[in-house]
């Protein structure tokens, strides 16, 4: 397998909210988060230390 081949990316992303802290799993990104109404952020949980 070629080093600059990556795995397919299957949509499975996590999502952080700026404000409250609350993680969603989901595919698509959520606009604001469902509890505060804060804004999200991408996570990547496979990278967090």
């Amino acid at each position: 397998m070629p080093l600059w081949s990556t795995p397919h990316d299957d949509g499975d992303h996590v999502y952080e909210c700026r404000r409250c802290d609350r993680r969603v799993h989901t595919e698509h990104a959520p606009q604001e988060c469902e509890g505060c109404g804060g804004a999200m952020r991408a996570v990547h949980a496979a990278n967090a230390e």
